[in-house]
């Protein structure tokens, strides 16, 4: 849920004008027919999920909002921008968890992905997304969706899990290569190339010999 409504449907649009009532309102609707729509096949057979569904939207509205509240200065560089994303992201994994105890009870075979599947995409996303975010603190502080970025870390994080790791150095190869020869790209982005590539390899990593295991 968390995933998906921040990282996968949240646009650059959303996470600039998250401050104001309406998009922020927009924004844990979202969360919460993600929710509804992922449990879908099982929310007649427990009735508790709409309800604990419901609270963890209330709590996601309340972390977001206390993001929003935060005094400017606590924001005003990249450094504390990035360890308040962290911290941010710990609160909503907190949240998610306290609902997963609140729904001890539900048979989670029922859950229309398996725990295996559900564990690659979550990290496919984690490695494709939340890079992002920290980058743009340390450029321009603007998030953009840079589908190259997405693509190479993507691409990196399955060939780690498939374990065709000779592959990994090709794909940061032809990204840097497309972005500086093809794209042009301005030379002060080039320094980003490498932490995409760095950030995709630390996750895919942590991914493959942790959270597999």
């Amino acid at each position: 849920m968390h995933l998906l409504s921040d990282f996968v449907f949240q646009t650059a649009w959303i996470a600039k004008n998250k401050y104001k009532a309406g998009v922020l309102l927009l924004h844990v609707l979202l969360f919460l027919a993600i929710g509804l729509l992922l449990f879908a096949n099982m929310l007649f057979t427990y009735s508790t999920i709409i309800w604990v569904l419901l609270l963890i939207t209330v709590i996601h509205f309340g972390i977001d909002e206390l993001k929003i509240l935060m005094p400017e200065k606590v924001l005003s560089n990249p450094y504390r921008k990035s360890g308040y994303f962290i911290f941010d992201q710990i609160l909503h994994m907190l949240s998610l968890y306290f609902g997963a105890i609140l729904l001890s009870n539900v048979d989670i075979s029922r859950f229309f992905m398996s725990i295996e599947f559900t564990k690659y995409v979550d990290g496919l996303i984690i490695v494709t997304y939340i890079p992002s975010f920290i980058i743009s603190y340390f450029i321009d502080d603007v998030y953009r969706r840079n589908y190259l970025g997405f693509a190479e870390r993507a691409c990196i994080f399955i060939f780690g899990m498939a374990r065709l790791w000779f592959l990994i150095p090709l794909t940061i190869f032809s990204r840097d290569a497309f972005e500086a020869v093809i794209k042009k790209c301005d030379k002060k982005y080039y320094h980003t190339f490498l932490w995409s590539a760095l950030f995709g390899m630390g996750i895919t990593l942590f991914w493959y010999y942790v959270i597999m295991l």
